[in-house]
This record gives structure tokens, sequence and C-alpha cells, in this order.
């Protein structure tokens, strides 16, 4: 095989392993994850559920995970009061949710934009904070709704980005379920119209081949 046709075979090859299924599987806090972006524990492709532990009380718990689109319900488990929270690549909040799931659990659901977000768990009353120390959860509803929210807050607020946490809020164990399994890395836009110019002129090699 020549290299243009080599090179063509592995777009080919890279294209199909972003689309490929990955085994679903459970994730587990290690350590202690951080309360900010920096320190969020990046969870894997595949993960359908995570479970870790609020301590010491007023703890608050980051995870990164790149979605791959469409509906997506996320619910807490546990004996907590809990509170879910998710934020875009950038921090803004986007969903918070305190207590729709079964008993003082939380829910969120509905469609989600493809992407990379931060899913934020806590004990109630530990909310999320701007830098100006503004609760941007109360700009959406104050978790008192369900639903994906993207761009809401900012009709409330001009900062809706993560800086800071309320610090209250009880010690304990938790899960947080994923409907669907997380996805990989999600590819750039111009890496797929790369992709797809690969695939095309791998077509046109065979057939003049």
């Amino acid at each position: 095989m020549n290299s243009p046709k080599a090179l063509l075979l592995a777009t080919a090859l890279a294209a199909a392993a972003w689309s490929a299924p990955v085994a679903a599987t459970p994730w587990a806090e290690s350590g202690d994850a951080g309360a900010l972006l920096p320190g969020a524990q990046v969870v894997s492709a595949g993960t359908t559920s995570i479970s870790g532990s609020l301590s010491p009380a007023a703890d608050q718990d980051l995870y990164a995970f790149t979605w791959g689109g469409g509906a997506l319900t996320l619910v807490t488990g546990g004996l907590l009061d809990t509170q879910l929270f998710i934020f875009n690549s950038m921090g803004v909040i986007v969903g918070a949710n305190d207590d729709d799931g079964p008993g003082a659990l939380s829910l969120l659901n509905g469609p989600l934009a493809a992407g990379l977000y931060y899913l934020g768990i806590t004990s109630f009353n530990s909310d999320p904070l701007n830098a100006a120390g503004q609760d941007i959860e109360d700009a959406i509803g104050s978790g008192g709704s369900t639903a994906f929210q993207p761009g809401a807050c900012s009709l409330a607020l001009a900062d809706c980005t993560l800086a800071s946490w309320r610090s209250e809020g009880a010690a304990g164990a938790y899960t947080i379920s994923f409907s669907t399994p997380t996805a990989g890395a999600v590819p750039a836009p111009a890496t797929l119209a790369l992709a797809g110019l690969g695939l095309l002129a791998l077509g046109l090699a065979r057939r003049k081949a």
C-alpha cells in the first residue's frame, strides 16, 4: 500500500474509533474530588455511575465528563439530602436540582448538547457562587427544576461561572447514575471535517484502483 492510501486508511480508522461503542463501567471517587474546575476528577468514557463521599461536612465534589449529545438523566442515590449541578466547559451553570429525585435526592434530565461538562454534587444548601459571591443556582430556579437550562442564568446575572461554594451541609456517601454511558473525547469540528475528507478521498481511491 502506498503512503497516501495508508494515510487515508488511518484517517478512516480514526473516524471509526470516535464512534465505536465503549464498555459501560462504574466510576469510584479517588481520594477527594476537587470543588472547582482545575481539581475535578475526569471520569472515563463509558461511565454509567459515580460513587463517592462528601467528607468532611460541607464538602463539594466535581467530576468532568464528555457527553455525546441527546437525552440524559442524572439521579443521585444514598442517604444524604443531595444537590446536583451541571456546568459547561467554561464553568457556567446549566442545571441545578435539589429534591426531585426519590426522597431528598436529586434529578436532572432532558436533552443536552454534546460537549465537556462538569457535574457537581453537594449536600443541601452548599450552593455554587460566582466571583461576586452571588448564588448562581438561584438564577435558574433555586434547584426546583429538573431541566438542563443553558443560557438561562445569564438572563438574571452577568456572571454565571462557578468560582466558589457556600460551605454548608452534611457528610456522607452518594452515587450519581447516568441513563446513558458517558462518551469519549469529542473531536473538534475541523478534525471531523478532515476525517470526512479523508473518507471521501479513500472512497475515490478505491474506485480508481
